[in-house]
């Protein structure tokens, strides 16, 4: 495989983390914790994958998973802010659900095919190479990059983003000049796991087109990983995401040409990619995060 065409499968590969990475950071800059993206991811891509089968529609698949993911950020609000559990918890019972949830809404419905429609990929043969190999892919991953640029926006270059920023660093002070702690985590809570979803979603609608019991396989977990490399900023999330993308990438071309050498350590090298980048990036302690991060807010009496 040459460089190029590695490159245009490390884009594939990348946008299965860039959504549930924007998501986290979206749910965190606010101070809510939020562990479970694996389950989130799961249970949303066995909902789409559902309403595909059904409808035969991707958009219809698309919407479920998302709204599942509304959902599950719903809940998670609920438990956050007006329960003020602890987040870290509450996360462990998501990713717990997300395996066996996932097969029994698959299940529930008697589906008769494992296989459903996916987003089609742009036609680029008319560009010159090698526009038309980078390019030849699905509008989820055009929408994934115009996303990252769109939420930086959002988050640095807006009042809204500074609220969402205040809120995340120091609740009382946030509300002592009129912010609503709370309705500002709710928010945040359900458009990060939507945003979250899509990731799910994409494995099922935009990369296989089936269903698989461990379909995301620990994409939440490095998703989680990329948001601290990035340090909250979703220009150098992306950039986290694009490499190891390419690491990904990398290792399942050598399980090809290398068929000689155990291909479980070849598998490895991404994730432990993740692993070294966090280790450098606690030693230097440059994660960036909110101050109150999983901090439960407690409005004040008076």
């Amino acid at each position: 495989m040459n460089l190029i065409l590695l490159v245009s499968a490390s884009l594939v590969s990348a946008t299965t983390l860039i959504y549930p990475a924007l998501g986290e950071t979206f749910t965190e800059l606010s101070g809510v914790y939020n562990i479970g993206l694996e389950g989130i991811m799961l249970i949303s891509a066995s909902t789409s994958f559902v309403a595909t089968a059904y409808s035969g529609s991707v958009i219809a698949g698309l919407v479920i998973g998302i709204v599942t993911g509304m959902l599950a950020g719903f809940i998670q609000g609920i438990f956050a802010v007006n329960f003020r559990a602890d987040q870290i918890v509450f996360g462990l019972g998501i990713i717990l659900l997300g395996p066996f949830l996932s097969p029994v809404l698959k299940d529930t419905f008697a589906l008769t095919t494992n296989q459903v429609p996916t987003f089609p990929l742009l036609d680029a043969t008319n560009l010159p190479y090698p526009l038309s190999v980078l390019l030849n892919q699905n509008a989820l991953t055009f929408a994934s990059i115009g996303l990252v640029f769109l939420l930086w926006y959002a988050l640095f270059k807006t009042k809204f983003g500074l609220a969402i920023r205040a809120v995340g660093e120091d609740p009382r002070v946030a509300a002592s000049v009129g912010i609503n702690v709370g309705r500002a985590r709710y928010l945040c809570s359900i458009l990060g796991s939507a945003i979250a979803a899509v990731g799910g979603v994409f494995v099922v609608l935009g990369l296989t087109g089936s269903w698989a019991g461990d379909v995301t396989a620990g994409r939440g977990f490095i998703a989680i990983a990329m948001v601290r490399v990035g340090l909250y900023r979703p220009v150098p999330i992306l950039i986290a995401c694009l490499l190891f993308g390419f690491v990904d990438a990398a290792q399942l071309t050598l399980q090809v040409s290398a068929s000689g050498f155990p291909h479980q350590f070849l598998q490895m090298a991404p994730y432990l990619m993740g692993i070294v980048a966090l280790i450098i990036s606690g030693r230097f302690k440059v994660f960036g995060g909110p101050a109150s991060l999983g901090r439960p807010y407690e409005k004040e009496q008076r």
